[in-house]
């Protein structure tokens, strides 16, 4: 790497939303030797320690995704007055989502301020409805991977992680070529349910290399984050760092993509479902009826984009004793079957709570791989046949017609 390399990938990174760490002039110093990567950064009393972290991790990951692994060295600087930053354009997207932000309009004033009329201001409009408008429709393809298929959930800790990286090794012990994207880069979870401690190569026509594993070719940020670095991001540089994990990966030939998507209902889920070219999507929901709830917010997002859902997936549905054998409804038991009926959608299965799948993913290993033999790997193999039947009935339809095949 040379300074100008370095430069490059620095003018991807967010100062404070309207200009990069290089047109804000907080990089003052930058230099490049065989070993290290050294930068003088020149903050001011306006940046507050969230920034800082903020904008050093994002200086870090942009190199690394630039091809440098070798020594970064940032040297902080604070000044008591406000740092003089030359008058440049702001640009626009970057890489790995750590491009700059647009400027607001003129006067502040947001894109969804209303005129207020003779009958007195209306109200604001719902959160689901500007999501919906400002949300990109164009869908862009995948190349080379005929189905992408969503795994979802409206909320957290209902183990929907454990049921993608499980799916996408029982897909590829059936005889699958199979991809997974860790889309939560909040909390990416692969480095540790596949025991992934390396990062992804970089090409020379800057797309990432899939790590691949159990036949599972996996890709997530934090394969590429320093260890327990958060990613301290607004929300239009997360989906700019989702758009570039899933279209910016080199992902060859695959018969299935699967995304983990972060749980919840929010811009990046929903920019998610209009953009990446979705066969379609697999609920995952615990029993109880919070859970169930939130599971039905999410299937309705997924109507309303129309992305056809695959059906829904009870997780932790029963806890067996290991020692007498008897069955506990700890989360309750049965209500995501009866809330697929509910919702007129396919039931494709329970998932108890189950130890060794729980010891199988912490030690990097999902249990399809470390017992192929086991209850629970059989009923992975299961869903993964499922998903497979409704995809390929799926194939070659087009989106208005999906819905009506599966209903």
């Amino acid at each position: 790497m040379n300074v100008e390399q370095a430069r490059a990938a620095l003018s991807k990174v967010d100062d404070q939303g309207t200009k990069d760490v290089l047109a804000s002039g907080l990089v003052q110093n930058l230099s490049v030797s065989g070993e290290e990567v050294r930068i003088e950064l020149l903050y001011d009393v306006a940046h507050g320690m969230n920034d800082r972290i903020r904008i050093e991790s994002g200086i870090r990951t942009a190199l690394k995704m630039a091809g440098w692994e070798k020594k970064v060295t940032l040297l902080p600087v604070v000044k008591t007055a406000p740092v003089a930053a030359p008058s440049e354009p702001v640009g626009g997207g970057g890489l790995v989502g750590l491009g700059r932000q647009a400027k607001p309009p003129q006067g502040g004033h947001q894109a969804h301020q209303h005129t207020h009329g003779p009958q007195g201001p209306p109200g604001p409009p719902s959160m689901a409805a500007r999501r919906v408008a400002q949300a990109p429709s164009a869908k862009k393809e995948i190349p080379g991977v005929k189905h992408v298929v969503a795994v979802a959930s409206g909320k957290g800790g209902v183990g929907k992680s454990t049921i993608a990286s499980n799916l996408a090794c029982a897909l590829a012990k059936s005889g699958k070529k199979t991809g997974l994207l860790d889309n939560d880069v909040f909390g990416p979870s692969l480095p540790i349910l596949f025991a992934v401690h390396e990062q992804p190569k970089v090409t020379e026509d800057r797309k990432l290399l899939p790590i691949e594993k159990y036949g599972v070719k996996l890709m997530s940020l934090g394969f590429v984050m320093d260890e327990g670095a958060p990613a301290i991001w607004r929300g239009p540089i997360v989906m700019q760092v989702t758009d570039q994990l899933m279209f910016d990966t080199s992902w060859g030939e695959l018969d299935y993509l699967i995304l983990d998507l972060p749980p919840g209902t929010g811009d990046v889920q929903l920019t998610l479902a209009q953009k990446a070219p979705l066969t379609g999507a697999v609920i995952v929901s615990t029993p109880q009826d919070i859970a169930l709830a939130d599971a039905e917010r999410g299937l309705r997002m997924f109507n309303r984009v129309e992305v056809p859902v695959l059906g829904i997936v009870e997780n932790m549905s029963q806890f067996v004793c290991p020692h007498c054998g008897k069955a506990s409804d700890i989360f309750s038991h049965g209500g995501a079957r009866l809330k697929a009926k509910e919702l007129g959608v396919d039931f494709l299965g329970e998932f108890p709570l189950d130890p060794d799948t729980r010891a199988a993913g912490d030690i990097g290993k999902p249990v399809v791989v470390a017992q192929p033999d086991s209850p629970m790997a059989k009923e992975f193999m299961k869903l993964a046949q499922a998903v497979i039947e409704r995809s390929e009935r799926l194939r070659g339809t087009d989106l208005g017609s999906r819905i009506k095949i599966l209903n």
